[in-house]
């Protein structure tokens, strides 16, 4: 027989021995499983115990001796029963630490492409408020067609728009301060990056736009950097100017 099944079920090796003792002799003495387990009186009185605390092992009195018998083996699909309940019972929670996990470990998606760049942007103007560090113009000469389509929908939207763009793009920029919702200040000269850093609910994302034809975009998901990012902004912004 395959002892490690019971073992399965909770049982210790010691449970398994007595119990299967058991089953073969039938209702008998401490003394009798002492000797056919071969374990010590204080460890097979303990064992014993354990088993009645199991439902798989009941007693006796005669006089002034117990009688110790084995419970039917299909108690075992009961006590198995009883464990799938149990993991029933705890899986919700079980279900909801790995999901509070899921969400703490930073998910990463890349974007490539014009179209893909689009579809970004229109994700961003759907949130409340976006916060961007290191905008230039780029963006426009890449979705020089669509761009001022996006641009409507965000004023249409509402979208608060926070920028802090690069001293030599402040000639373009300098009419977004007109629009409602939008604040912007420039870093000075020297502080001027390929990339752009857009910061929304909780993502961030990397612009490399290098090639107007194949806009390259790495997007983090993750609330922990998206506040760390959020930090960097404020302090860039106390360092900017209008």
């Amino acid at each position: 027989m395959d002892e490690g099944v019971l073992e399965e079920l909770g049982l210790s090796k010691g449970e398994t021995r007595i119990y299967l003792v058991l089953l073969g002799i039938g209702s008998t003495t401490a003394t009798a499983i002492i000797t056919k387990s071969g374990f010590h009186k204080g460890t097979t009185y303990a064992i014993l115990e354990r088993l009645i605390e199991k439902g798989l092992v009941s007693y006796i009195t005669k006089g002034k001796k117990k009688y110790f018998k084995a419970m039917d083996p299909n108690r075992l699909l009961d006590i198995a029963k009883e464990k799938e309940e149990h993991i029933k019972n705890i899986l919700p929670e079980l279900l909801n630490l790995e999901k509070k996990a899921k969400k703490e470990q930073p998910e990463t998606e890349i974007y490539m492409g014009k179209k893909a760049y689009k579809n970004l942007i229109e994700e961003q103007i759907g949130s409340k408020e976006l916060y961007s560090i290191g905008m230039t113009t780029k963006a426009w000469k890449i979705l020089k067609y669509t761009m001022p389509l996006l641009v409507k929908k965000a004023i249409k939207v509402n979208l608060k728009f926070n920028i802090i763009a690069d001293e030599e793009t402040k000639s373009m920029f300098s009419k977004f301060s007109k629009w409602p919702n939008v604040r912007i200040k420039y870093l000075p000269k020297g502080y001027s990056s390929p990339s752009a850093t857009m910061i929304w609910k909780n993502k961030i994302s990397i612009s490399v736009l290098e090639d107007k034809n194949q806009p390259f975009v790495a997007i983090i998901k993750s609330k922990k950097v998206n506040d760390a990012y959020k930090k960097y902004f404020n302090l860039l912004w106390k360092i900017a100017k209008s």
